[in-house]
Parts: C-alpha cells; structure tokens; sequence
C-alpha cells in the first residue's frame, strides 16, 4: 500500500523567527501560506543607482485556515502594537516527529500587524481565508548559501 500523505509543503507560514536557531519548529504550529506581495524602493539617481534608505512598506499575505482559534496571536499582536516576527518557509520537509527538518529557502519578517481581515468558504468543511497586512520594518532572506537581510528603515 502506498503512502499518499506527504510531509512536504511549499510555502507555510510560522508566527516565529526562522533565523533564530535555538527554535524548533513543530508543525501543528505552521500555516498554509496562499499568497503574500510587498514592494520594497529606494530613490534613484539619473544614472540608476539607488541612494537612501529603503522606503518602508506593506507586506500583505494571505493564510488558509481550518479553525479560526488559530489565529488567535494576530488578533493580540494586533492590538499590542508591537513590533513582532514571522517567517514563511519555501519547501519545508518534516521528520517522523513532526519538526522542520529542511527547507530551500525562507523570509523572517518583523513589523507592525496593522490589519487582519477574514473571509470564509464552505465546502464541505468551513476554511477560512486571514488576510494580514504588516508594516514592515526588516526583511531577512534566508537561503541555502546565508542570510541576506534587507533593513527597511
């Protein structure tokens, strides 16, 4: 008989900070990542070459969710109004323990929550759709090579 579950995922989002490396992710902590976008600039000069800062911007994503209480901590950082971190992870392969194991490559955000939105479908189970916007202070592209941090200042 052939196994037909799998323990790879393409893109999954996790409420910690993926470049910390005492962390052990389990998981029933993770997410289903549908979408995110977000659009980082810096000034140019006439010959093209960007001068200044980063311009801080936007960073919406969208979660797929099967029980709304799993979302509870965006509600709560929400309303803190703290700055907090996430990360999405890109092809995230778990053990027979259920924690991340490997992965190709990973984003850590850290911001502000400044917007959480919900909208469900009903199939034949309830899902429901969490959109999150987060302004963004820091960026931290993590690949199989090193970390390559981006600061939005």
């Amino acid at each position: 008989m052939v196994d037909n579950s799998t323990r790879h995922l393409k893109g999954i989002f996790v409420p910690e900070d993926i470049t910390d490396e005492c962390i052990s992710i389990a998981q029933s902590r993770c997410l289903t990542l549908q979408h995110y976008t977000y659009d980082c600039h810096r000034s140019r000069n006439e010959h093209g070459i960007p001068y200044g800062n980063t311009v801080a911007s936007v960073l919406r994503f969208t979660l797929r969710v099967s029980k709304p209480d799993e979302c509870n901590f965006l509600y709560r950082h929400l309303m803190q109004n703290r700055e907090v971190t996430y990360s999405f992870i890109f092809n995230a392969t778990f053990d027979e323990h259920q924690r991340l194991t490997l992965y190709d490559d990973a984003i850590a955000i850290k911001g502000f929550v400044v917007d959480v939105a919900e909208a469900f479908q009903s199939k034949t189970e309830e899902q429901m759709l969490l959109t999150v916007e987060v302004l963004l202070n820091r960026i931290t592209y993590v690949g199989k090579d090193s970390n390559k941090p981006l600061v939005i200042v």
